[in-house]
Parts: structure tokens; C-alpha cells; sequence
């Protein structure tokens, strides 16, 4: 009796756990809050809610598609803060027909924040340092 009643506190124990997991993604965090918290963030899991721009060129995720339209419009000094509002996204390939199928819409991804270190080394088609490595990703639900 006293090994089921162990059994049924540690599955409770391991229920509460996951519940209290599940509930940290039910506000996701902006691309602006990873950005600003990237050093801190760095190896976590967030779930972040962002513009997708992935095609031929580019691989990431902005904060709005009204920032994305100013940087293409080429109006954007590239000293201007409107640049950092994006996250590159990383580890793509098993979820690439679906952000090809999303690309321009809003997106939430759940994922690993990583900065990318590499002096010798630049990433094509990412449009910061600072990136998700992507678990899992579905259409924004407003």
C-alpha cells in the first residue's frame, strides 16, 4: 500500500510540474523583449510572437510586419533602431515547407534563444546575432 501511494505522489508531483511548464508559454514574449533580454534569455525556451519573413534570403522573425516594410522600403538608416527588432531563426529544415506556406503573416514560435559568437563566420539570410533555434511553431491566434 505504501509503494502505491508513493507511486500516485510522484505522478502527481511529475502532473504538477508539466502543468506549471505549459503555463509559462501561455503569454508569449515579444521579438523586442528577446532582443532587449538576449544575454539573459541565452539556452532558455521562449514562445514569441513575430512577423515571419522566410524565403530565398531570409530566415527571421520581426517584431511587426510595419517594421519589416520600413526596413525593405531602403528608407531605413541602418543606424536606426528599427534594425534590431528582429531574431534570426535557426534549425528551420523539419519546419520548412511550413514557414514557406506562413511566410509574411504572424507566427508564435516556441524555441531555444542562442546569440551567434562566430568572428569568423556570418549567417546568410539572418538578420541578427541573436536567434531561436525552433521546437515548435504554429499560426498566431489573436
Amino acid at each position: 500500500m505504501g509503494t502505491f501511494l508513493l507511486c500516485v505522489a510522484l505522478v502527481l508531483v511529475l502532473v504538477l510540474a508539466a502543468c506549471t511548464h505549459f503555463r509559462e508559454f501561455e503569454k508569449p514574449v515579444t521579438v523586442d523583449d528577446i532582443v532587449k533580454s538576449a544575454m539573459e534569455l541565452e539556452g532558455t525556451s521562449v514562445t514569441v510572437n513575430g512577423y515571419l519573413d522566410f524565403d530565398y534570403e531570409a530566415r527571421n522573425l520581426w517584431s511587426n510586419k510595419g517594421v519589416l516594410s520600413a526596413i525593405q522600403s531602403g528608407n531605413v538608416p541602418v543606424t536606426d533602431p528599427s534594425w534590431n527588432r528582429c531574431v534570426a531563426l535557426h534549425n528551420y529544415d523539419k519546419w520548412r515547407k511550413f514557414l514557406q506556406r506562413r511566410n509574411k503573416s504572424n507566427v508564435v514560435v516556441t524555441g531555444i534563444v542562442r546569440i551567434f559568437r562566430e568572428k569568423d563566420y556570418f549567417l546568410l539570410g539572418a538578420c541578427s546575432e541573436i536567434g531561436i533555434s525552433i521546437s515548435s511553431i504554429h499560426v498566431f491566434a489573436n
